[in-house]
């Protein structure tokens, strides 16, 4: 019988488990409002219980947290202590790619390479997953490199290039992604009214996107809904399948 069960663990956080079959997978999320914004866990949460997959869903978030802060947050040791765990999905600030030489080098770099050595400290047997955040609506209008939001996208692309080529990481590249349904379907308003944080949709398509990389699923389709747009919603489950399906995306997480 299909369960949601909630509770807190001993690190103030949000605790989700489906309990569905027998093989758990432990999956823990590490960000900020971008993660928790609209409660997104829910969501992938609930993709999971659709397709039967038994899983424990822990997000430990704190707003405008960057990988800096977050690399060395208290909640977010205990919960690297706390238990093993399957699957992290890590995701930093909107403008972590687009920091100064000196801040990448002195706080941004290290901050990845103290996740790296933790992660292989305490979670050797995880798979680690870092996202690839989206471009505001307008662009950063502070940054030359990134006054557009086709510009911010190619800027922050770049940086997780980087990230990639030097560690070895898997991106899940989420922004890129967003851009592209940004610019196809205008119709869809991925964005809040600040023009930053995800609207239901934003985060709905965020879901979706983690979904499919996580479980390497192409065929699913969907029930779970949030709105009564049953078109735009499948819009964007079937471009977030395009992760698993198209090279140009797949290549980040292979």
């Amino acid at each position: 019988m299909r369960s949601i069960l909630f509770s807190i663990l001993c690190f103030g956080v949000l605790f989700y488990s489906c309990e569905l079959s027998k093989n758990k997978k432990y999956i823990l999320f590490i960000g900020n409002s971008y993660t928790y914004r609209n409660n997104m866990p829910s969501y992938f949460t609930n993709l999971c219980a659709e397709t039967n997959k038994n899983v424990s869903v822990t997000y430990v978030t704190k707003g405008k947290y960057t990988f800096n802060l977050q690399s060395k947050r208290k909640q977010v040791l205990d919960a690297l202590n706390y238990r093993k765990w399957d699957i992290i999905v890590v995701q930093g600030a909107s403008r972590d790619m687009l920091r100064d030489s000196s801040t990448l080098k002195n706080k941004t770099l290290p901050a990845i390479d103290r996740f790296l050595s933790l992660f292989k400290k305490k979670q050797s047997n995880a798979k680690v997953y870092f996202v690839m955040t989206w471009p505001y609506k307008l662009g950063y209008a502070k940054n030359k490199k990134a006054f557009t939001a086709t510009k911010m996208i190619q800027q922050v692309a770049l940086g997780y290039k980087n990230l990639r080529s030097k560690n070895q990481l898997k991106i899940i590249p989420l922004g890129l992604l967003w851009n592209e349904v940004r610019l196809k379907r205008k119709d869809i308003q991925l964005y809040e009214e600040d023009k930053a944080h995800p609207s239901t949709f934003g985060s709905f398509l965020a879901a979706h996107s983690l979904y499919r990389v996580v479980f390497n699923d192409r065929k699913s389709n969907f029930k779970f809904s949030i709105s009564k747009n049953w078109e735009k919603e499948r819009f964007l489950q079937d471009h977030a399948r395009r992760l698993i399906l198209e090279d140009k995306y797949s290549y980040w997480f292979d």
